[in-house]
């Protein structure tokens, strides 16, 4: 539907505003449970579906997530790493069939970009100390459509006034909402997840090179927490200036965050301790996952990051974080599972690496109140 003309009506409506409700009504249509794929299971999907693999506890599992999200008990949604790796995948014939499988399992719906979630949860954790400030719940928030797994963006630097490129940007979203990512995939036919990516093994030299340079300031897991705690909040320290400065402006209070160096590093500093603490770990999820999972990595001396690690850490954090249960490979689920991180536990989102324990899982989910 081509919404061009509401917009242009209304442009009083920001387009953060309208996205946000869009994100508030999909949150309200979602079935009850959130089962997080890893890539590895969404492949054992889709070659159970073209009957290329018949092992029966895989068969049985697909079955099971079948049945469930067709009684609209379960969705699966992607995020941007699984989205990578899909694209990644050289044979175009199958790269739409997972893409297809992706459509139905998923009921078109993706967690919001990585960096977004770490951005949103920082606003949303700040924001709710100012008690005149209405805060929306992180979980109402952290749902988008298949079709921004890889972040927003709209068409804009037109020749045209203020309000008629709003009303454009506002529809071109409303068209963009319910695009199935098969026809996604259609169009990025001669696109290679590679040309979507950064190079990874790049970046796991440079962190390893670190890593060495540095291994005498660590003892044991919480020493590394702690190294790690500081690295994401250098990442986070501009957003968290941004939305301090937001705050500001809206009550009026002067000077505003973030006009001098020193104010910068009170913003690092504030966002390094608040992931120390339990009860702020839980509300900067994104942030307190990732930089834990480097830290069991790093306390780890004999072992060096790999080119697959980000991507696999970004699947934790995203099916941890939001997710009522997480099936990935068996090397991810036991770093997840065992100590110092224990995470299955911390988040109450059962871990699987096998067909038999998905099965497991999805046999002892308790019922939804409407099922």
């Amino acid at each position: 539907m081509n919404t061009f003309a509401h917009h242009l009506d209304h442009p009083a409506v920001p387009l953060e505003k309208h996205m946000r409700a869009r994100q508030i009504e999909l949150a309200g249509e979602l079935p009850p449970k959130a089962i997080y794929l890893d890539t590895k299971f969404w492949l054992i999907g889709r070659d159970v579906v073209r009957h290329v693999r018949t092992n029966s506890e895989d068969v049985q599992l697909v079955e099971s997530l079948e049945e469930l999200v067709a009684a609209g008990r379960i969705f699966c949604p992607i995020s941007e790493p699984v989205f990578l790796e899909v694209m990644k995948q050289e044979d175009r014939s199958t790269r739409r069939a997972t893409a297809e499988l992706i459509d139905r399992w998923s009921h078109g719906v993706s967690l919001i970009h990585s960096q977004r979630r770490m951005a949103t949860e920082l606003a949303l954790l700040f924001r709710e100390a100012d008690q005149a400030v209405r805060v929306s719940a992180m979980h109402r928030l952290v749902w988008t459509r298949l079709s921004f797994v890889m972040g927003e963006w709209f068409p804009s630097g037109m020749p045209l006034d203020p309000i008629t490129e709003l009303a454009i940007q506002k529809a071109f979203f409303d068209r963009m909402w319910d695009l199935p990512l098969v026809v996604m995939v259609d169009r990025l036919a001669e696109t290679s997840g590679a040309d979507l990516d950064v190079d990874r093994q790049e970046l796991a030299d440079t962190i390893n090179e670190g890593i060495a340079a540095w291994a005498h300031t660590i003892n044991g897991f919480p020493s590394a927490f702690s190294e790690e705690a500081r690295g994401v909040a250098d990442l986070m320290q501009d957003i968290g200036v941004e939305i301090l400065r937001d705050m500001a402006v809206r009550k009026k209070v002067r000077p505003l965050p973030g006009d001098s160096p020193q104010d910068v590093r009170e913003v690092r500093a504030l966002i390094a301790g608040l992931l120390q603490q339990p009860f702020t770990q839980m509300k900067l999820r994104t942030a307190y996952i990732t930089a834990a999972i480097h830290a069991a990595v790093r306390a780890n001396k004999g072992r060096r990051f790999k080119t697959n690690d980000f991507l696999d850490f970004d699947h934790a954090a995203a099916a941890l974080g939001y997710c009522d249960a997480f099936f990935t490979d068996a090397a991810l689920g036991k770093l997840l599972t065992r100590e110092p991180l224990q995470f299955d536990q911390r988040f109450n989102c059962p871990v699987a690496w096998t067909s038999e324990g998905a099965i497991r899982v999805l046999t002892q989910m308790p019922p939804s109140p409407t099922a």
